[in-house]
């Protein structure tokens, strides 16, 4: 925001942000056009592969970078590999792995690894209908619910969650449904984008 955004949001009609607490950053800067929109999935779209097999225990897909090799490799040392997809993936190989996989992992932490920050994987995942176990970022607060989401604050809790969901298999699959049912209602792209522009008009 500092580097970039506030240098150039003047030239816009309109912003918005993922990030809530974002807002009042844009109007200290005197932008006041700034709307909070967090990031969507077009459950359709997402949700094409419903039938996939799931091959994968555990998958994660995303840029190796701010220490996602270190988290992979703790994750791996305490007995839980998670497979990870080689070279570029493409966006229909990337849907119809989430939807081979039991669970898939994000990680929300930024490149330089002192803050985490809302990521659309968060509602691509769940958009597939596939689990989802995620990094927490304190936005997630005002998208889901109390039990309507997986996440860790720690690789040793994520490590806690993920023997957890292997052991209670029926709750963590209906926190799952929870999840995409919140998506399906109030994160599908049709009704993101709706709310956006009318918030805007």
């Amino acid at each position: 925001f500092d580097s970039f955004t506030k240098n150039v949001c003047t030239k816009f009609n309109w912003c918005s942000t993922p990030e809530k607490r974002f807002v009042e950053k844009y109007k200290d800067v005197g932008y006041n056009n700034i709307a909070y929109a967090t990031f969507h999935a077009n459950v359709d779209l997402y949700g094409s592969f419903p039938n996939e097999p799931k091959k994968y225990d555990r998958l994660f897909i995303g840029g190796l970078h701010g220490g996602r090799v270190d988290n992979l490799n703790f994750l791996a040392s305490n007995g839980y590999p998670v497979a990870v997809p080689q070279g570029n993936t493409s966006f229909e190989d990337m849907v119809g792995l989430f939807s081979q996989s039991k669970l898939c992992l994000n990680f929300t932490r930024d490149s330089s690894r002192k803050s985490t920050q809302m990521k659309a994987r968060t509602f691509e995942v769940i958009a597939t209908g596939s689990m989802l176990l995620t990094e927490y970022t304190e936005d997630l607060d005002n998208c889901f619910g109390e039990g309507e989401l997986l996440h860790f604050k720690s690789l040793e809790e994520a490590v806690d969650k993920i023997k957890w969901i292997n052991e209670n298999a029926d709750k963590a699959n209906a926190i799952a449904r929870r999840s995409y049912e919140r998506v399906v209602i109030e994160h599908d792209s049709c009704v993101r984008l709706k709310k956006l522009l009318e918030d805007i008009s």
